[in-house]
């Protein structure tokens, strides 16, 4: 196996990464590891993993489609420049098709992601 390394600092906490690997053939594999100044070369134990499924359409982040995601919706009808700030996150959710307007074509993906 051939190693690629690389560095970057980081803060305390959590971040997100992304590991991308394609195996044409066979025979390949691919191992992650971290270390740090105080932790010596290890592969990235399971425990230390996290990781968020969006589900299309879950706009209240509950895990599913339903009523509260349609009344969610339905509050934010309109313009996404009209909708008070929010916690600084995406304060457009409902806006599923990313036009800037929380509207009918919303509403219908929506209804097509129903759980």
């Amino acid at each position: 196996m051939v190693e690629e390394a690389g560095q970057i600092a980081l803060a305390p906490g959590l971040h997100e990464i992304r590991v991308e690997f394609f195996e044409r053939g066979g025979g390949a594999g691919c191992i992650v590891s971290l270390s740090s100044d105080t932790l010596l070369k290890q592969v990235i134990p399971e425990s230390m993993w996290w990781h968020h499924v969006v589900i299309y359409g879950d706009i209240n982040d509950d895990g599913s489609v339903d009523v509260l995601d349609l009344l969610e919706l339905i509050a934010a009808w309109g313009s996404c420049d009209l909708l008070p700030p929010g916690d600084g996150s995406d304060d457009c959710d409902p806006d599923l098709n990313g036009d800037g307007n929380v509207d009918v074509e919303d509403l219908l993906e929506l209804i097509a992601q129903w759980s």
